[in-house]
């Protein structure tokens, strides 16, 4: 028989039983819609995540002591990396290099009054760090750093912990890279909200000039933090960097790491993709048992159907091929249909986002107050295949089984 015959056959079958085609095409699309819109979300915490690790913490390469890395937990000052003004500026020639800014990363007992709390301190360049940590985008109240200021940014939930606000004082008292103790009173300019926890609980900012008075350090920092116009080019320019350290004289002491040989980060990374593979695998394993009972129900429920076309003369081969034709025909619009309402919603809210409020506040990865999906056309796109092969998986075995039946306990059936 005639495959065009049987694709007409299979458009009549499709458009006779409107409520089976309904439940079946229904079951596809919001299969194919729920996946769709799946992945732009988790791409969207993948995105996240790591942008936030780039911008806050690891940047896109790291040159630091090379001692410091194995005790970085402790924040050791006395660990830095030398002359940072000329490496600095001897590394953002380099080609793909987009911002170079020292940080100092270091620990201190923050003091109001009679209230006392521990944190962790980052000493900042205030004007490339508008660029690359963006934290004025952060400021929940007040404002942002500026020059040499002693001024000082406190995560919101540390503030409430030392009850101060806007204009209070604050006491920092640490060690200095020598070892002694150092204290110094910075008025609070802003409070920062990141939606993260352990930023706001824990982290407050500094001016750099401001932490070398403190610290002790001149023309110091503990880390280089190097932006690149492209993160994938890391590696490569991490070895230019290190030629640059060669030639300075300085290799022996210093070293430069992409972030994918950050220890922490590539940890926080790995667990990351984990957690989303897994929910990945739940998404398609519930999308496709919906899917594949629906495409059963469908089709053991036409036994008598199939009697009746046995009797008429069609082959167990055309039974088979008439039912994957019916799936193909309702699963492609059903997908079609799932894929553009997926994307739809997905590519809306990846410019308006998904405010989460304080749920991610005790979660360990930084993903902030609101989540933007990351839309990308491979999405709608493999899970419009997806349920197009499911759809036709679910037909071919009670087809097969079907087609097998002897035509007068067909007609038989109830």
């Amino acid at each position: 028989m005639k495959i065009t015959y049987l694709a007409a056959m299979a458009g009549r079958n499709s458009m006779r039983n409107r409520r089976r085609t309904l439940l079946t095409f229904s079951a596809v699309a919001i299969v194919v819609a729920a996946i769709a819109f799946g992945q732009a979300w988790l791409g969207g915490i993948v995105h996240t995540i790591f942008d936030n690790y780039i911008r806050l913490q690891a940047g896109h390469i790291k040159i630091y002591h090379k001692a410091y890395q194995e005790k970085e937990q402790m924040l050791p000052v006395d660990l830095a990396v030398e002359g940072v003004s000329t490496m600095g500026a001897r590394v953002a020639r380099l080609d793909g290099v987009a911002e170079v800014s020292p940080r100092i990363r270091f620990g201190g007992l923050l003091s109001a009054g009679e209230r006392t709390a521990f944190g962790t301190g980052l000493a900042l360049v205030p004007e490339t760090e508008s660029r690359v940590m963006k934290l004025s985008g952060l400021i929940a109240e007040g404002r942002y750093l500026t020059g040499a200021e002693r001024g000082i940014l406190l995560g919101i939930r540390l503030a409430e912990s030392l009850g101060v606000a806007r204009g209070d004082t604050v006491a920092i008292i640490t060690r200095t890279s020598r070892g002694a103790m150092s204290a110094m009173g910075f008025e609070v300019v802003g409070l920062i909200s990141s939606g993260i926890g352990a930023l706001d609980r824990r982290s407050f900012y500094v001016t750099l000039p401001a932490a070398h008075r403190l610290i002790g350090l001149e023309d110091s920092a503990t880390e280089l933090v190097v932006m690149l116009e492209d993160h994938n080019t890391s590696r490569e320019v991490a070895r230019e960097i290190g030629s640059v350290l060669r030639e300075m004289g300085v290799d022996e002491w210093y070293v430069a790491v992409p972030w994918q040989g950050q220890g922490e980060f590539s940890s926080a990374v790995a667990s990351v993709l984990v957690s989303v593979g897994i929910v990945t695998s739940i998404f398609f394993f519930v999308g496709g048992l919906t899917i594949f009972n629906t495409m059963l129900m469908s089709v053991f429920e036409r036994t008598r159907e199939i009697g009746m076309m046995r009797a008429l003369g069609l082959k167990a081969g055309g039974i088979i091929c008439l039912f994957l034709l019916e799936a193909l025909v309702i699963a492609s619009i059903g997908g079609v249909c799932g894929a553009v309402v997926g994307s739809g919603v997905a590519l809306c809210l990846q410019s308006t986002g998904i405010p989460l409020g304080g749920a991610m506040e005790n979660v360990s990865f930084p993903i902030g107050n609101v989540l933007h999906p990351r839309w990308s056309p491979r999405q709608p796109l493999y899970a419009f295949i997806f349920g197009l092969v499911m759809a036709m998986a679910a037909a071919v075995y009670p087809a097969h089984r079907a087609s097998r039946l002897v035509p007068s306990e067909c007609l038989r059936a109830i």
